[in-house]
């Protein structure tokens, strides 16, 4: 009896140990996973200071004038010391980019998917509108004179006048793509007047912009009784 009683004990005594090494172990590598995981952050967060640096570089060349290394403000579209015009050709790369991207989501677009969602949804705006929106509303405006006019141009092409005048449904572009597209077209043109209100070659944009406005007014149902 005495013999089997430590026969017990050797017995609790090792399974004892195991546990208290099983903990060991687990503390261990609790310990490893914190370590790896916090070498990790600090590998991230010396990967986002070197971008943000070099952003921040790149900021500061793009507020120098190319011509003569006059500090500029990022609204500015000329260099105020040598008349220098600031064109980036990124940004026409971009608007290039905004309509190739608007493409490849028409040619994605599932007219069932699309049907489907908009019903469970219960919105009268599908999905891919919504992105083609969302592009639109979320692209950032230019600063150059020539960049500024390219787009207005390219978002009157699709503000329907009868659309936005309330006078008809839209059709080939849905009414939020078109709604979008006249936010950032008063956007640029606030903009541009802001940046080169008083340069004559505002006077293009001004022109382009009343024309817009005028063709949006003339089609309101009570412009009718207006001409009258």
């Amino acid at each position: 009896m005495a013999f089997l009683n430590e026969v017990g004990k050797a017995i609790g005594k090792a399974s004892q140990g195991i546990s208290d090494a099983a903990q060991t172990i687990s503390s261990a590598a609790q310990e490893t996973r914190e370590n790896i995981a916090r070498d990790r952050q600090e590998k991230d967060m010396e990967r986002e200071a070197k971008k943000l640096s070099e952003q921040e570089r790149i900021a500061e060349e793009a507020r120098k004038c190319p011509k003569c290394g006059h500090s500029l403000s990022a609204m500015s579209a000329v260099c105020p010391l040598c008349g220098y015009e600031i064109r980036n050709g990124k940004t026409a790369d971009a608007i290039r980019g905004l309509t190739t991207e608007i493409e490849k989501l028409e040619k994605k677009r599932n007219t069932v998917t699309d049907a489907l969602a908009t019903k469970l949804s219960g919105r009268s705006d599908n999905p891919t509108d919504e992105k083609i929106a969302s592009l639109i509303r979320n692209f950032v405006v230019p600063n150059t004179k020539e960049d500024i006019f390219e787009f207005m141009i390219l978002a009157a092409g699709y503000m329907d006048a009868r659309v936005l005048a309330g006078r008809e449904a839209a059709k080939e572009v849905a009414g939020i793509v078109i709604k979008a597209w006249e936010t950032k077209f008063h956007q640029t043109y606030e903009k541009a007047k802001l940046s080169f209100g008083n340069d004559g070659d505002f006077g293009k944009i001004q022109e382009l912009y009343d024309k817009k406005m005028a063709e949006i007014e003339s089609a309101k149902p009570f412009s009718l009784f207006k001409r009258k």
